[in-house]
């Protein structure tokens, strides 16, 4: 059985683009949850590269993750996170998907290998 998850940007961009590793986010996508400010970061991406929005929206509906609010808990949390983040060039979008992963006691699933060096109380997931 899969668990429920936070996903950071990189893993819905995987799955919505068929990346490398979009097999392995799409068995956690049914129980998945994700930061309005990483889903910024997916939504700017698909953008980018030339996704209408309303098709982008479409998708977003039928894949039913669950979109959490980014709130004062979870920017304080991103913040005090700086000095353990900052050496290995987090962003802040990266910071927000750790504070809700800690504020849900749930792991994440990135694709960035720098995220499983830290020393931070969260269990990280790499997809590839």
């Amino acid at each position: 059985m899969v668990k429920p998850i936070v996903l950071d940007a990189s893993a819905l961009i995987a799955s919505i683009g068929e990346e490398k590793g979009a097999e392995v986010v799409d068995r956690y996508l049914p129980h998945a949850m994700i930061s309005t400010v990483n889903l910024t970061e997916v939504a700017s991406y698909m953008v980018r590269k030339g996704m209408p929005m309303d098709e982008l929206s479409e998708l977003l509906k039928d894949l039913s993750l669950n979109i959490v609010v980014y709130d004062e808990e979870q920017a304080l949390l991103a913040a005090a996170l700086l000095p353990k983040t900052s050496p290995k060039g987090l962003s802040l979008g990266d910071r927000a998907c750790i504070a809700l992963a800690m504020t849900q006691n749930l792991p994440v699933l990135t694709s960035d290998k720098a995220w499983k060096t830290l020393d931070l109380d969260v269990k990280i997931e790499v997809f590839r």
